[in-house]
């Protein structure tokens, strides 16, 4: 008898042995209490380690790619052994917020981590992985150099607790890593310009939320807080305001293979991974670019060829989110959808399909990176985000979304109003509706998909097409108002009242020339070629092709130094001048009949005051800066061996005058910024606004003055000069005064306004005790409007001169200017001599201004003799 209750005794440990090792199933959830008081253990009996986490607890697992148990607040893995060093991303993506201005539902504000666990000993150490080498993977050299000098940090480490009960998995416990705050987790939005912010973590008021598995990844969900500063202009807005922002973190394998890279190439607008390629051969290393793109190849064993179309083996879902207003989503689905017609032409259909977010899927979740979405924002903001994801070792794009806010209808209502209602009747409302939004909704979404796909903005979209072409119907019907809809070309600013009605298009709504173009670039199947260098040899082919027709060229935008006039966002056509004056006659025509068309829904003239601002102090100085662009501007292009056009050029010189006499013209005739009948019911006693803007842009566009220098300097034979500029800015204010022609007092302040800074600029006020120094002094209204317009600093320090780099985004010409004192010098005295003539021929009002003026140069010139 004892030796059957022996046996029996030692099935039960075995069966019970046996039922731990059972191997897991993927995507099962269990919410369970592990150890129970109430079951009876044998006293007798030794608890593993294992057994120990669990002992009297309750416990909460998910079953999955990692096996993860939540107890008391904390996470534990059981780390699969086949896990360890294998590459993976973790996301970081918010659920929900405290405070709107922190963050957004959906935002993800890092990119992924690329990490990896690894073990050492009794310790799992948590890696990010350095991707930014390419080497060949033979070269045992290189591989133990890059081990000594460029090896994986450490991020985080814990130690074992136990093994699994089959001995397959580690058990650690990361609560940390996923509860902190950490900057390369950030959960916030960045904040620029005029606004600052700072936050501190508060580890004793976060806590780990949730956690789920699935078969191909993992994810664990956070309540962090913090305290948050803010400033405005550097002025604290507050102090230490509590926030807490639910995180959820993702992880998820890279793929098991890396996909074949594509070598990119600066003269299309293509995103990209960089990698330093090393070799042993040389001993030399180089920039490697990897161009961004999905994974695409025909489904099973089809092949692409002319006349078929094929399905991928993978297509590209985006889930829409179901709390979107209903009447927004038909234009979001096209706005994805549209860029089939790009991967048709290439041979692939159905690439990119759109999909509700389903509400019968347990693994659905929007905010699990594996998943493309496009989310909701109950937000006033004003944003329109894309962001994509990729693998670091192959610049394949692996997940994407796009956040659309509440506001970017207000924001479409208000530029729909200032940019299209002179030419279309149906946005001479307060009211636009949906349907009508609708293009330019589809628009911003073909937008960021293209993003999505890998594309870069195209800020010269537009700039070859012939602005007269803009007007036609026929034209715009065919092509659109741009080449790209990668270009900041959402509204045509040209059209005129008329227009409409012979079938001009006011906004874009199919895919460029140029987007077709990029998409064949970036997806084409390149038959036989099995390395990136052998796609090379047939990718350059076809852009040295297509390059010779500006249709087809790449402009980035310039934000620093010397403008290209081509790469600006918002303008259209080829001629800057002639599309402004179309632009500026819209606003002036928009300005007159604002009161007449949306009196009766406006009836406290809140959407007129927006309105009225945003043309004077947006639009209008937005337009100006184009101009400006055009003054000493400089045409930049990435150039290869053989391509038509230079790597720059100036802006020809009868462009550059043209453009600064309309420029002063402009300044000149502001009156219609002073809309009496509309403004007197406004909240709005400010003074005389054109008089406002005049006297803060006139001296803006004098010091423009220097970068005439640069394409002069490069080219000072056909160039506009330095000196013929400035005659040109003398000429046009003194000429009405010389004629002895009444001066208005537009004319009198640009009068004003030039004697000051031929003052300044001239140096020969730099004495004892005066206020102003120097031609980079700003007067505190000058301080005030680039404070907030946020305007581009002209006293940025440049030097040297260099080709236009291959990747970027800055203008690459720099530029030190050159001391011009003299020829201010030289008009100051002129200047001098005109004024004495004026006093004796003038009386009044204006006799006094000439002899002030006069008296402002004869003491700037007497204490300059001293």
């Amino acid at each position: 008898m004892k030796r059957y209750k022996l046996l029996l005794m030692a099935l039960l440990v075995a069966f019970a042995a046996q039922a731990q090792t059972k191997k897991p199933d993927t995507q099962v959830k269990t919410n369970t209490t592990a150890v129970s008081n109430a079951k009876k253990k044998d006293s007798v009996k030794t608890l593993t380690p294992y057994e120990k986490i669990f002992k009297n607890k309750a416990v909460k697992t998910e079953k999955g790619m990692v096996t993860m148990h939540k107890i008391d607040g904390k996470v534990y893995f059981e780390f699969p052994n086949t896990l360890l060093n294998k590459p993976m991303l973790m996301s970081s993506v918010v659920e929900t917020v405290s405070n709107p201005g922190d963050s957004y539902a959906g935002f993800q504000a890092r990119a992924p981590l690329n990490i990896y666990f690894t073990a050492l000993d009794s310790t799992i150490y948590i890696k990010t992985g350095t991707y930014n080498y390419s080497y060949d993977l033979n070269d045992e050299g290189i591989k133990r150099a890059l081990a000594k000098n460029a090896s994986d940090p450490v991020i985080a480490a814990f130690k074992v607790i136990a093994g699994s009960p089959d001995g397959k998995a580690v058990v650690f416990e990361p609560t940390s890593f996923f509860v902190n705050g950490h900057r390369s987790t950030d959960p916030f939005k960045p904040v620029s310009g005029l606004y600052g912010r700072s936050s501190s973590f508060k580890s004793d008021k976060s806590l780990l939320n949730d956690i789920e598995a699935f078969s191909d990844n993992i994810t664990i969900s956070s309540l962090l807080s913090y305290a948050v500063t803010s400033s405005f202009f550097g002025f604290t807005s507050e102090e230490g305001r509590a926030a807490t922002i639910a995180v959820k973190r993702t992880l998820m394998l890279l793929p098991e293979k890396p996909m074949q890279p594509r070598l990119n190439d600066p003269r299309i607008g293509v995103a990209f991974t960089k990698f330093n390629q090393l070799s042993g051969l040389d001993n030399g290393m180089k920039e490697v670019y990897y161009a961004n793109r999905w994974n695409l190849y025909p489904k099973g064993t089809a092949v692409i060829k002319q006349g078929t179309l094929v399905e991928p083996a993978k297509q590209i879902i985006f889930y829409i989110d179901n709390q979107f207003p209903a009447t927004w989503i038909p234009f979001i689905k096209k706005g994805v959808e549209r860029w089939n017609d790009a991967f048709e032409k290439i041979g692939y259909k159905n690439v990119l399909v759109t999909k509700l977010y389903p509400n019968n899927d347990p693994a659905f979740d929007p905010n699990n990176i594996k998943y493309n979405c496009i989310k909701y924002v109950p937000s006033n903001n004003q944003d329109l985000l894309a962001s994509n994801w990729v693998d670091p070792r192959s610049g394949e794009i692996l997940s994407a979304s796009i956040l659309v806010s509440q506001g970017i209808a207000d924001k479409i209502t208000q530029d729909l109003f200032l940019h299209t209602s002179a030419a279309d009747k149906r946005m001479r409302t307060a009211n636009i509706s949906v349907s009508a939004m609708g293009d330019a909704l589809t628009y911003m979404i073909m937008q960021k998909t293209g993003q999505n796909l890998g594309l870069l903005k195209n800020y010269g979209g537009s700039a070859s097409i012939p602005v007269d072409s803009l007007r036609s119907g026929t034209y715009t019907r065919q092509y659109g108002i741009t080449n790209s809809v990668m270009d900041d070309a959402v509204y045509n600013i040209v059209a005129q009242p008329g227009d409409v009605e012979k079938g001009v298009v006011m906004t874009q709504t199919k895919l460029g020339r140029y987007d077709n173009y990029a998409i064949d670039w970036l997806y084409r199947p390149i038959s036989g070629a099995s390395t990136p260098q052998q796609e090379k040899i047939v990718l350059s082919r076809l852009i040295t092709e297509k390059i010779v027709d500006p249709t087809y060229r790449y402009i980035k935008i310039s934000t620093n130094g010397i403008a290209n006039p081509q790469g600006l966002a918002d303008d259209l056509g080829d001629d800057k001048v002639k599309s402004l004056r179309y632009a500026y006659q819209n606003l002036q025509y928009v300005m007159e009949h604002m009161n007449s068309w949306v009196a009766e829904d406006d009836v406290d003239y809140t959407f007129r005051s927006t309105n009225n601002f945003a043309i004077i102090n947006i639009k209008f100085y937005w337009y100006f800066t184009q101009l400006l662009a055009n003054i000493g501007g400089m045409y930049q292009h990435e150039h290869f061996e053989g391509d038509p056009m230079k790597a720059y050029a100036a802006v020809p010189r009868d462009i550059q005058r043209n453009t600064l006499l309309y420029t002063l013209n402009v300044l000149e005739n502001l009156s219609w910024f002073n809309n009496e009948e509309m403004v007197q019911n406004m909240d709005a006693i400010n003074g005389n606004a054109s008089d406002y803007m005049r006297r803060i842009l006139f001296p803006h566009m004098l010091r423009w003055v220097t970068f005439v220098g640069y394409a002069e300097s490069k080219d000072p034979a056909q160039s506009y000069t330095q000196e013929e500029c400035v005659k040109d800015i003398f000429d046009y204010v003194w000429k009405d005064a010389v004629d002895g022609k009444v001066t208005s007092p537009e004319k009198l302040s640009m009068q004003q306004a030039l004697v000051q800074t031929l003052i300044s600029s001239s140096t020969v006020n730099d004495i004892p005790g005066d206020s102003r120094k120097g031609s980079g002094s700003f007067t505190d209204d000058e301080i005030t409007f680039y404070s907030m317009m946020a305007s581009r600093s002209q006293n940025k320090k440049m030097v040297g001169a260099e080709k236009v780099a291959a990747y970027g985004t800055d203008a690459r010409i720099l530029y030190q200017p050159n001391d011009i004192s003299h020829i201010w010098y030289g008009w100051l005295v002129e200047n001098q001599i005109i004024l004495e003539k004026l006093v004796k021929n003038y009386q009044g009002a204006e006799k006094a201004n000439y002899e002030y003026m006069l008296l402002q140069i004869n003491r700037a010139l007497k204490a300059n003799k001293v």
